[in-house]
Parts: C-alpha cells; sequence; structure tokens
C-alpha cells in the first residue's frame, strides 16, 4: 500500500514492478544491515520466551553478528555496520530490556488471519505486540536509521517517511482488530521503536494515538486501490510534485473517484 501511494518513489508503477511483477533488484548494505538488527531482536525475544530468562546484551550482539554474517556484504560494509549495530544494539538493551514481557507476540504473519476491508485481504508482519489485559494490544515496529522524536519534520524525505510510518501503525490496527487470534481486542495505540539512539536523546519511542476519523480515510483508501489493483488500473501520476503534497494529493484524488 505504501509503495503504491508514494508517487514520490514511482507510486502504481513502482507497484506493479515491484510487487506484481517482481523485478529482480539487488539488496542494498543498509537494508541488509536492518535485517540482521530485526532478526537479532526477534532472536532475543525467542530466547526469552523458550527459557524464560530475558538473555544479556552480549546475547543480543551475538544474535546480530551471525545475522549480518548471512547477509552479502562486502567486507569494509560488514565491518562498518558490525560496529555500529553492535553500538546501537547494546545501547537499546540498556533502554529497553525492562519492558520485554515473555507474554509479547513477536513476528506476528498476519497472512492466515482472514482480515478483510470491504473486498480487500490484509496481511503484514507486526515486529512485537504487547498484549495489554484482556481486551487491548499495543503494536511496535521496529526501525534502524535516524530517530525521530516527533511526527513533524522539515526535511522532505523525512516527511515522506514518516506518512509512510503513520499509515503502517493505522494499519496495523486493522490487522489487529479484524484477526482471527486477537480480533476481540483494541489497539488504541502505535509505536515505532528506534533501534539506533538520538545524537541527543538517546533511544526514543514514537508512539502514535490511533485517530478514529484516520483510520475510516485508510479503510477507504484500501478499498480504493485494491480495486485498482484488480482491475490493472495504474494511474498516471507525472502531474504530482515528487513530495508529501504531491502523496496527499494523490491519496484524495482516489478516495474522490
Amino acid at each position: 500500500l505504501n509503495t503504491f501511494l508514494n508517487v514520490a518513489g514511482g507510486g502504481p508503477h513502482r507497484f506493479l514492478e515491484q510487487c506484481l511483477l517482481h523485478f529482480p533488484q539487488a539488496k542494498s548494505p543498509s537494508a541488509c544491515y536492518g535485517s540482521a538488527m530485526h532478526a537479532a531482536v526477534e532472536a532475543l525475544h525467542a530466547r526469552f520466551k523458550q527459557s524464560g530468562i530475558l538473555p544479556s546484551a552480549e546475547d543480543l550482539v551475538g544474535f546480530f553478528e551471525r545475522a549480518l554474517s548471512c547477509e552479502r556484504l562486502a567486507l569494509h560494509d560488514a565491518r562498518t555496520y558490525l560496529a555500529r549495530g553492535t553500538k546501537a544494539l547494546t545501547a537499546f538493551y540498556m533502554a529497553k530490556a525492562h519492558a520485554f514481557k515473555e507474554s509479547d507476540i513477536v513476528e506476528m504473519n498476519f497472512k492466515t488471519e482472514g482480515v478483510l476491508v470491504e473486498s480487500a485481504r490484509l496481511t503484514g508482519k507486526i515486529d512485537r505486540i504487547e498484549l495489554v489485559g484482556d481486551s487491548a494490544a499495543i503494536a511496535y515496529d521496529l526501525k534502524t536509521g535516524k530517530p525521530s522524536p516527533a511526527w513533524e519534520a522539515t526535511d522532505a524525505h523525512k516527511k515522506i517517511q514518516l506518512h509512510g510510518y503513520r499509515r503502517q501503525l493505522l494499519f496495523y490496527k486493522l490487522l489487529i482488530e479484524n484477526s482471527t487470534t486477537l480480533g476481540d481486542r483494541s489497539m488504541d495505540t502505535g509505536v515505532l521503536n528506534f533501534l539506533e539512539p538520538h545524537k541527543t536523546q538517546g533511544i526514543l519511542d514514537l508512539a502514535l494515538a490511533i485517530d478514529a476519523a484516520e483510520v475510516a480515510r485508510l479503510e477507504k483508501l484500501i478499498a480504493i486501490v485494491w480495486q485498482k489493483i484488480q482491475s490493472l488500473d495504474f494511474p498516471d501520476i507525472s502531474k504530482y510534485p515528487k513530495d508529501l503534497s504531491g502523496i496527499i494529493a494523490f491519496e484524495e484524488d482516489l478516495l474522490q473517484t
């Protein structure tokens, strides 16, 4: 969905190439790093669930090192990202170890959860779901790269990125509340968990209080985009600016169709 709507990154035609035709593309070093960071945190939670004992910071770094070694990286990149990841994960562990719970659901895949919005079949994977009491859940999405202390930004690229992140957390509400496994729970908060420290503020979380009007708008957008995809209708986006204003304008035009 984010790919289809991102007119700054190619929009519907990028979606056609990447998500339907699956044109081959090389995995960037930064993507390899991000995959290894996610794998390390996932391994930490898995070990915690198996043993009931939270692995150490050294264990977490070891999980990362093994995951990074499985990525196809040049020696220079491997060394650079190993040092970067070791520093980041050590800081992340020190800040967040107290928040890990055995009851957390990690890397939940919604492919077989039967989630529907009108006729659109939704799927996705959530990095971590915290179960709160008997009726609520909080979704956490792990992010590498430069952390954001707020939902507002001045940088053009960051504005687009945060817009996509916001949509992602709203999407997670739809996944959780319409799923077979967790559908009896409500999700009113989504959180971005940044794995790397801010230059002055350390490890940050960026929480989003879910707004009902935004969710309703997203549901309409999903239904429209789904029908576009089903009919192989990939709109021309050449008239839209390649920035956040262009993305929002494209969304609004879709909602008027």
